[in-house]
């Protein structure tokens, strides 16, 4: 390879890594965790076309946690009834934003994870999770807002707080096409290690569960959980119950 080849292969290496840098990746994203159906679940994605002159199309696939298809049906708040059979394709005009509550569920809850990316024009997508409770529990529903992941990365940290009856759940989701292994650690507010655990997961798979029941090292303790991939193609996010059976979500941070 010449000089002037060298250069050039250097100058694009350069400057895709200041793209991806600096990259906002609209019109892209993961979204590690969906609940569906049984008593209680409900899950709404707000879809917002944010371009001042273009419309946009928006395509999400859906899968159920093993990986399979998932299908879904969701309820527009344009009234229009949204049917997904794995994928579905959203058009918005300009400025404009759309709420998909999902309607017509399943009697015992599924789980599961979904990505999205703008076919036409930038739309970013984002989840709510909603508990909603028959009257006869006389009880308040509560949500929570999960905003989507990019990924890619090779590690990630996710806070925890298993003390005092709150509970905190993890959902993880392998998006890529490899078997992928994952090296967790378990840290408490000190920096401390209290445990370290290997998971396996195949690829398209997603695990949800609450941290205490599976890692015992988080039983009663608070601190961080970190998460190193052998891939990079994986998203993580948590969510924070606590006695009053409230809910907080939490994204991941890019471990530096």
């Amino acid at each position: 390879m010449n000089i002037l080849k060298k250069l050039f292969l250097l100058v694009w290496i350069s400057a895709f890594l200041v793209t991806v840098k600096c990259a906002d990746f609209y019109g892209y994203g993961v979204i590690p965790h969906l609940a569906y159906g049984g008593d209680y679940w409900r899950t709404i994605l707000i879809i917002t076309n944010k371009s001042k002159t273009q419309p946009s199309l928006t395509s999400i696939d859906f899968f159920e946690s093993n990986g399979n298809n998932a299908s879904l049906t969701f309820l527009g708040s344009n009234g229009t009834t949204y049917t997904a059979n794995n994928n579905l394709g959203v058009r918005l005009p300009p400025l404009t934003s759309i709420r998909l509550e999902t309607i017509n569920m399943p009697t015992t809850l599924k789980t599961g994870w979904a990505k999205f990316y703008s076919v036409e024009g930038e739309a970013d997508v984002f989840v709510v999770f909603r508990a909603k409770f028959p009257p006869s529990m006389n009880r308040a529903d509560y949500e929570s807002v999960v905003f989507p992941e990019i990924g890619y990365v090779h590690e990630v940290l996710v806070p925890f707080d298993n003390r005092n009856g709150f509970g905190t759940a993890l959902a993880l989701v392998n998006f890529g096409d490899n078997t992928n292994t994952f090296t967790i650690t378990i840290r408490n507010v000190n920096g401390d290690v209290l445990g370290t655990y290997t998971e396996t997961m195949l690829d398209k798979t997603q695990m949800a569960y609450q941290t205490a029941d599976r890692w015992s090292a988080t039983v009663g303790a608070a601190g961080s959980i970190h998460i190193r991939g052998e891939y990079s193609s994986f998203a993580a996010l948590t969510l924070l119950f606590n006695p009053s059976l409230s809910m907080t979500s939490s994204t991941s941070v890019t471990v530096k």
